[in-house]
Parts: C-alpha cells; sequence; structure tokens
C-alpha cells in the first residue's frame, strides 16, 4: 500500500493555468526578484506539525530564535537591503518579537511589528505608517502574506521556513508588484528558511500547474507494515 497527500483534483474538477509569474514581469505587471539564499540557520533541527503539513512552532523557535540566527537576520538586512522598504516574515510571535527588538538594540528606529498575540499598534496605524515610511522595516507573523498591497516595498526577508509553495508565492510576492510611485526595476529577496532550495525561486517558469494539480507536490510513500500483520511463510 502507498500513503499518498490527496490533491486538488481530489476536490475541484480541473484547473484553469493563467500568465506565470515570469510572463507577468515581462509584461511589466510584475518585477524581477533578485534572491539572497542565506544558511544561517539550522534547519536540520525542524520538525513538522502532523496537523498543519507545515513546521512545527516549537522547532522553528528553537531554530530561529537563537542568537546567532537574530544577528544574521539584522546583518543580511544591513549588507543587502538597508534602507529599503522591507516586510520581514518571522516564524512565531516569540521570534517576531526578539528580531523586532535585535533591530532596536542595532540601532534601527524605522521597525514596527505586528502580530496577533505581541502587544502591538493597531493594525490600520501599522500600514498607514508603512506606506508613509520609504525606508520602513516590518516584522510580521503571516499577517501581510494575502489581501496588503504596498508596491513601494522593495525587499522580503523569510525569516521562516515553510513547506507550502502558495505561502511561499505569497510571502515573496507581497514585494513583486510594479510601481508607479517610485522607480523599481526589481526587488529583493533575503531566504533565511531554505524555502528556494524548496520550492525554487519566486520567479520560476517551470512550475507544471496541472501536474501538481493533478499529482500534488510530495510523492506517494510506502505505508510501514505494523509487526503483526506481517505473516512468515
Amino acid at each position: 500500500e502507498w500513503n499518498k497527500p490527496f490533491t486538488l483534483s481530489e476536490i475541484y474538477n480541473d484547473i484553469v493555468v493563467g500568465a506565470s509569474i515570469q510572463d507577468l514581469i515581462n509584461d511589466g505587471k510584475l518585477v524581477q526578484d533578485i534572491s539572497f539564499v542565506k544558511d544561517y540557520a539550522d534547519v536540520s533541527k525542524l520538525k513538522i506539525d502532523a496537523k498543519t503539513g507545515d513546521y512545527s512552532d516549537g522547532s522553528m523557535n528553537e531554530v530561529y530564535n537563537d542568537e546567532n540566527a537574530l544577528f544574521n537576520v539584522v546583518l543580511n538586512y544591513k549588507e543587502i537591503c538597508e534602507g529599503k522598504k522591507t516586510i520581514v516574515f518571522n516564524s512565531t510571535s516569540k521570534s517576531n518579537k526578539l528580531v523586532y527588538e535585535k533591530f532596536i538594540a542595532s540601532g534601527y528606529t524605522n521597525i514596527k511589528m505586528f502580530d496577533s498575540i505581541n502587544e502591538c499598534e493597531p493594525r490600520k496605524h501599522v500600514v498607514e505608517w508603512f506606506k508613509s515610511t520609504q525606508d520602513a522595516i516590518l516584522c510580521n507573523v503571516g499577517v501581510f502574506t494575502t489581501g496588503f498591497d504596498d508596491t513601494t516595498v522593495q525587499s522580503i526577508i523569510l525569516n521562516r521556513p515553510t513547506n507550502s509553495l502558495s505561502l511561499f508565492l505569497q510571502m515573496v510576492g507581497r514585494g513583486g508588484r510594479s510601481s508607479s510611485l517610485i522607480y523599481k526595476e526589481n526587488f529583493l529577496v533575503i531566504d533565511g528558511g531554505g524555502n528556494i532550495k524548496r520550492h525554487n525561486e519566486w520567479s520560476d517558469n517551470t512550475r507544471d500547474w496541472k501536474r501538481l494539480f493533478f499529482e500534488g507536490i510530495e510523492k506517494p510513500k510506502s505505508k510501514k507494515e505494523a509487526l503483526e500483520d506481517v505473516q512468515m511463510c
């Protein structure tokens, strides 16, 4: 027997495939991503949450709340995208606060955080500040992934891993909007979660959405047989 996660084709009849990200970049609707892969966290310690299929909060806290990991988030911002409007996607609310405090301790005052646990300013105030601040840094946990469009975002920091291709595309995509408000030929992506290795780059043009729809992402795995179910001949 084989154990295979269900695919979208088990729920829906068919898929309509639209223009690819690279096609939209070529048409000027989106801008090109420039990626920097940074292995500053020990992702070998990450564990999968059986309920969600993504990495568990506990293991992400262990990996991304490490002092070296916190330091490297700030260091990579300073070396690669300092002065650019930046969204930092953190793994958990605990990590979000620690990263925010690390930026503050490093002398950055142009930063705010938002999540569902920590004491934060109202979302409306945070969004207004972010949109009107040229060099703003916004730390969050899964809040500004969908339904949030600020075309002046210039860089994305993925300070977290995800097994979800759709979540990866949504997070990075916050920086992909073309803009008439600033000169924006491209945007920067700093990946500290091994996500590009899992999902390829945001603008990758080789994704076969039809195949993913019918077959899924994961390969089927053989089930482990219980010893009592095995009969010796």
